[in-house]
């Protein structure tokens, strides 16, 4: 009877197995399977770096950028397939399926992470692959990565694997810094090529959960209308997919001889393929683990992207971070991130408008500081990166620059000169086209008079018209400093001083708190802090209120001393200097206010000048070796961890002041640095960032 019935069913079913065998093709060819290759160990994985630099073939022509493209579709894709997921029964999901849907946040999160790690014109500075890759060098790379470490990768396999990659074939600066955005895309690829078999398998089970509660219910209920049941979901020709069979023989085994007709039938079905039942359920459990593997580890790949320190990562694996390194000078490897990065893309910007690559590049650079022996200045490999060698570099590389970069350049050199010229062009411009529309021969000579305003108002647009274009054409250039996150060194000791007045207890208090909560926030070695005052104008040279006050001051800062103490000597200093009498105005008051204060101090810094009459705190003996001095305003607040970015800044070797004899000025670096900020309006009335720091001349170690 049953072999009967199974005949019937090959005669009666519609698409014959051939139909099937076709769509699965197609299937598998909008789907690909999980980007899946042998997993390598890390020795295997650094021999491969070698490998798959030689066989990496650059393509001379400029490729489409795609890869945004292939994103937006990763994501509808993922979309849709969660979907999916989510529709069905939480108990009937595969583990795939459940890391899916609940680190979908996260992906999406990824998701919008590249899109702002590559922008449309990132891909354009891209080396790219010709045939049959077409796609970036880099994104290549990050694809191989994933598909042997089955998206589970670890940061020393990784250095190790790049690095064998470069001593074959140098990855550019910005391949570097584009890396772990192509990672984020190649591990997003391949949970996408996941997320699509999970879909499918879960679309399969819930097929056979729906002949399956068919067939129960009619072996309830009817059983004779089994046979007709068994024949309609032989019509619809099932997939022979582990997983449609492995789910329904799950459900249908354990109901005795109620349901074993349709068990047959599945046998009979996979015999034509030359399967068993056993074989295919094993093959499910097998797709299962596997797919539960490949999406966990690409999703624990993704959050440990956002732990990594790529800019360590990058300036490790960055050959022309190796030559840098060779600065003559010494000072390359003591400076700060920023501005060694500063100096990178300096040299990826010389290589790409030249022949040259960028350790060539940086080699040059190395060389001619080599070469120089007139100041240390040229002897620093950011001379010719920064300053003013930089026109000898582009010359011996032969740089060819755009003719907008030219004029840029041109522009630059005149600031002062380009913006009065530009300013006057365009204010001539907007006056002259309104008076084209405006005179007419027979106007009376009273409307000329208008010409003054008219003038008023088109310089007044063409200023704001300038600022704008300014503004959104031009990028400030950052000062480089040095690196001094542990402290401050003892050769840059610095001293940050508030000239202020004593007024008042209540104005001491506030003063005695501003100080303190400075010192809170930077605190350093070889920092310290002082107050510099005078009294108000008076008619009298001395008075018992400003006695009092002075006392009451001292005693303030000794408080302060008490409470926080230092090995080498007081933090906090009170200097205070005699009013002296002023005949114009027939009053007792401090020496030209605050710029008397400061120029004071400095002479006082260097063992010259009078002392001053109040000193509390460290002595000038103790003081001699300070070389920066940070002065705030009284209603100024130095920030957080700002006084050793300050103190950087000047000890950078490009930021020392060289003084000419001859035309008695400061012809290159700063004396003074006047950092400032956009101003937030506090309730206080205080402004945040408005620190002044200067050299004191005579004190370079």
């Amino acid at each position: 009877m049953k072999n009967a019935v199974i005949n019937w069913f090959k005669i009666k079913r519609a698409p014959p197995v051939i139909s099937h065998t076709r769509r699965h093709r197609a299937s598998a060819l909008a789907h690909p399977v999980p980007i899946s290759a042998e997993l390598f160990s890390a020795d295997q994985m650094e021999r491969f770096g070698g490998k798959l630099a030689l066989s990496h073939k650059l393509s001379g022509k400029k490729l489409p950028y795609y890869l945004l493209k292939r994103l937006d579709d990763n994501e509808k894709v993922l979309t849709r397939s969660c979907l999916i997921l989510s529709s069905g029964e939480k108990a009937g999901i595969t583990p795939a399926g459940e890391w899916l849907l609940d680190n979908f946040y996260r992906i999406e999160e990824q998701i919008r992470l590249v899109r702002q790690l590559l922008p449309k014109n990132f891909g354009k500075g891209l080396p790219s692959l010709g045939l049959p890759h077409s796609c970036p060098r880099i994104y290549d790379i990050a694809t191989e990565v994933v598909s042997h470490s089955d998206g589970l990768w670890d940061i020393k396999t990784l250095t190790r694997f790049l690095s064998t990659y470069q001593s074959v074939r140098p990855l550019t600066l910005g391949e570097l810094w584009a890396f772990p955005g192509m990672l984020r895309l190649a591990l997003i690829e391949n949970l996408r090529r996941v997320s699509i078999e999970v879909a499918n398998a879960q679309q399969e089970r819930n097929l056979a959960d729906f002949w399956v509660n068919k067939l129960q219910d009619s072996a309830e209920n009817d059983p004779a209308s089994q046979i007709i049941v068994i024949a309609d979901m032989a019509r619809t020709n099932p997939p022979r997919s582990s997983a449609f069979v492995a789910e329904l023989v799950r459900r249908l085994q354990g109901h005795g001889s109620m349901l074993a007709l349709p068990l047959t039938w599945v046998e009979q079905r996979l015999s034509e393929v030359g399967l068993t039942q056993r074989e295919v359920i094993d093959k499910f459990n097998q797709q299962l683990a596997a797919s539960q593997l490949s999406v966990s580890n690409s999703i624990m790949g993704l959050r440990q992207l956002t732990e990594m320190d790529w800019a360590e990562f990058a300036e490790n694996l960055s050959v022309v971070e190796k030559v840098l390194r060779e600065d003559p000078a010494g000072i390359y490897a003591s400076m700060h991130f920023d501005t060694r990065d500063n100096y990178r893309h300096q040299i990826e910007q010389l290589s790409r408008h030249s022949l040259h690559d960028e350790a060539f590049v940086a080699s040059r650079a190395v060389a001619l500081a080599q070469q120089a022996t007139d100041s240390f200045q040229q002897q620093h490999v950011g001379y010719y990166l920064i300053d003013a060698g930089r026109k000898t570099l582009e010359k011996d590389l032969q740089v060819r620059f755009s003719l907008q970069t030219r004029i840029r350049s041109r522009l630059s050199q005149t600031p002062l000169l380009s913006w009065l010229g530009s300013l006057l062009l365009l204010t001539t411009a907007i006056t002259a086209e309104v008076l084209y529309h405006t005179v007419h021969p027979g106007m009376h000579w009273a409307w000329w008079l208008l010409l003054g305003p008219v003038v008023l108002v088109a310089s007044q647009f063409a200023l704001n018209l300038l600022s704008e274009i300014t503004t959104r054409s031009r990028t400030p250039q950052p000062l480089p400093r040095l690196e001094f996150v542990g402290g401050i060194p003892e050769h840059a000791s610095t001293l940050v001083v508030i000239p202020c007045l004593l007024g008042s207890r209540k104005n001491i208090d506030a003063l005695i708190s501003s100080l303190e909560v400075c010192y809170l926030g930077n605190v350093l070695s070889h920092l310290n802090f002082a107050l510099l005052t005078d009294f108000h104008d008076n008619p009298e040279q001395h008075n018992e209120d400003n006695d009092a006050l002075l006392s009451y001051a001292t005693q303030q800062i000794q408080t302060l001393n008490r409470r926080y103490t230092d090995a080498q000597g007081p933090l906090f200093t009170l200097l205070h200097r005699d009013s002296e009498m002023n005949a114009a105005q027939s009053v007792w008051m401090g020496y030209e206010r605050k710029r008397g204060k400061l120029n004071a101090l400095n002479r006082w810094l260097r063992g010259e000048g009078e002392p001053f009459s109040r000193v509390e705190g460290r002595t000038q003996a103790q003081l001699r070796q300070v070389k920066y001095v940070i002065t705030l305003d009284s209603d100024t607040v130095l920030p957080r961890a700002t006084a050793h970015q300050l103190v950087a800044a000047m000890a950078h070797p490009l930021n020392h002041p060289v003084y000419d004899t001859e035309r008695q000025r400061v012809i290159s670096g700063y004396a003074i640095l006047q950092p400032r900020l956009a101003e937030e309006i506090p309730e206080n009335g205080q402004g945040r960032y408005a620190a002044l720091c200067s050299s004191v001349p005579g004190n370079d170690p």
